[in-house]
């Protein structure tokens, strides 16, 4: 899960997901008509498999840290 929704986040879904992840999610707290992400950057990774949440933020964060 990657949060946020300008070009860098994008960024780091796409290399996530060319990486291997199984899945990559990018949160965003707004709507997609308010992402300063550039449209084509978000059509490109949609096209990749990359997922968009909308109007979504995270509460808390869990799990183990790579070492």
């Amino acid at each position: 899960m990657i949060v946020g929704g300008g070009n860098v986040a994008i960024d780091c879904a796409r290399t996530c997901w060319r990486l291997g992840a199984q899945e990559v999610e990018v949160l965003y707290r707004r709507t997609r008509s308010e992402m300063p992400a550039w449209d084509i950057e978000v059509a490109e990774a949609e096209a990749e498999g990359v997922k968009f949440s909308f109007l979504a933020a995270p509460v808390r964060f869990w799990g183990k840290t790579a070492a």
